[in-house]
């Protein structure tokens, strides 16, 4: 299944890649930052996280639009949206390991915000 969800993005990569730009994944101390301008890409970043955790996301849209795909280590996907418009929520961690986090943009503006919140 693992090897098949892997197939289809890198699928989804060849065909959506009209531009050889990069997504500009900043690494903070609790996870990452993308401000983008007027971009079109797809990229891809990768981050540690333990069960009970829990992701804070916060996307800022300005125009464009744009695609995030959260993979757990299993295959599963515990996020999957598009965003047109403001938006911040948590989801729950609920398996340690490491997550791939898949984005696509299409002409977007804005920011988009990745931070852990550490379970005590």
């Amino acid at each position: 299944m693992r090897k098949l969800i892997v197939l289809v993005l890198l699928a989804m990569m060849v065909v959506s890649c009209s531009t050889d730009k990069d997504i500009p994944f900043v690494q903070n101390s609790n996870g990452f930052y993308i401000n983008a301008n007027n971009l079109s890409a797809t990229d891809e970043h990768r981050m540690y996280l333990e069960a009970d955790d829990k992701l804070s996301i916060s996307a800022e849209v300005e125009k464009g639009f744009m695609t995030l795909i959260v993979i757990a280590p299993s295959g599963e996907k515990p996020f999957e949206g598009n965003f047109t418009e403001v938006k911040n929520f948590e989801i729950p961690v609920d398996e340690t390991g490491t997550y791939l986090f898949y984005v696509k943009m299409n002409r977007f503006t804005g920011r988009l915000e990745v931070n852990r919140e550490i379970s005590n």
